[in-house]
């Protein structure tokens, strides 16, 4: 990045054919299809040619780049939510669901439901507001009227309460 700051453009070219992978891949983990993957792996690539000039070579560059892929899926959900038709792909079968289907997916939002509730509210509501409804940890800590760190603790907290749950019962939400 740093050649590339300096207007080596060969370097700057294999910076990012280097980073495009893991940028996909980190984009397809997070987001239901691969077009959304996709896209939001272009737009990633796009804020770091835009924002390249704000690395500081002090800094690791992962960490710089992990920073803006992470908003970058955070703003295809916030997308998803405010227009779900944007989620609609090829990707996913247009068959009706089947009656084991449904009922499988009844009984796994139940589940969700219960494994929710059971988590104190302190921490189950900074993890909704920014797993579910995509609020930034500083929008979360202003509208709680908590401190950041804290809103990082709880939703940490209610990541990892869930994830013993899930393994407990043997269930994936996924």
């Amino acid at each position: 990045m740093i050649l590339a700051q300096n207007g080596d453009e060969e370097s700057y070219r294999t910076l990012l054919e280097e980073l495009y992978p893991i940028i996909y891949r980190r984009c397809r983990q997070a987001l239901p299809s691969d077009a959304l993957a996709e896209d939001c792996t272009q737009e990633a690539l796009l804020a770091i040619h835009r924002m390249r000039h704000t690395y500081r070579p002090i800094k690791p560059l992962e960490a710089w780049v992990r920073y803006i892929v992470k908003n970058k899926i955070v703003d295809v959900y916030r997308k998803l939510a405010s227009n779900p038709s944007l989620g609609a792909s090829e990707d996913y079968d247009n068959e009706p669901a089947t009656a084991e289907q449904f009922d499988r997916a009844l009984e796994e939002r139940e589940i969700l439901h219960q494994m929710l509730s059971a988590i104190s509210e302190s921490l189950r509501i900074p993890f909704i507001m920014i797993r579910v409804f995509g609020y930034s940890v500083s929008e979360t800590s202003t509208k709680l009227g908590i401190s950041e760190s804290l809103v990082k603790v709880r939703a940490h907290r209610a990541s990892k309460l869930l994830r013993e749950k899930f393994r407990a019962a043997e269930f994936s939400p996924l």
